[in-house]
């Protein structure tokens, strides 16, 4: 029998695969703002995040300079390293284990994912889409997550949460500069 954690998990992988664009996913395009899907099931934890690239670059189009397209394998590195934005307790020995990041328009794209940037030429507005996964050998020892996005990127000011544990399902808003996100 599948447990609600493990059909969160699925969906939320198979939302993942084919990244639509913000309007299509019912949601706002929101600058400013980060969308954040966390599950954590049987010593694992997806983190699926959906952010406007105006928050994390500065602008939502194909990079039109050298320094612009710095800024993005800057921007893709630092998402790449996200063991150091997800930060769990040691004590939960929690190891990185994937990171896929789909943003076409400035040239992350999934493998397997479908082609269309993930914006709509009326807008000009365009999203990241990113995934990230872990693996945690002491699972009961995850108590929090800091996460430290709005360290990394000034254009975040608030993140919502919708968190699925064993103990159920929530949704938290952190606001600059909180971090913690609590667990239990």
């Amino acid at each position: 029998m599948m447990t609600l954690q493990t059909l969160v998990s699925i969906l939320l992988l198979s939302a993942f695969a084919l990244p639509l664009p913000a309007h299509a996913k019912g949601k706002a395009h929101a600058h400013g703002t980060v969308d954040v899907n966390l599950v954590t099931d049987a010593g694992s934890i997806k983190i699926q995040m959906t952010s406007p690239l105006d928050n994390l670059l500065g602008f939502e189009r194909s990079p039109r300079t050298d320094a612009e397209r710095q800024r993005v394998e800057a921007m893709a590195t630092q998402l790449r390293a996200a063991d150091k934005l997800f930060r769990l307790p040691p004590a939960a020995a929690c190891q990185l284990n994937q990171v896929q990041l789909h943003a076409p328009v400035v040239g992350l794209k999934t493998p397997g994912a479908e082609s269309e940037p993930s914006s709509t030429p009326q807008s000009g507005h365009s999203d990241l889409d990113a995934l990230f996964e872990f693996t945690c050998a002491q699972a009961a020892q995850l108590s929090h997550l800091d996460i430290d996005l709005f360290k990394t990127f000034s254009g975040i000011q608030r993140i919502n949460i919708q968190l699925v544990t064993p103990r159920g399902q929530t949704q938290q808003t952190l606001k600059r500069p909180a971090q913690r996100l609590k667990l239990e």
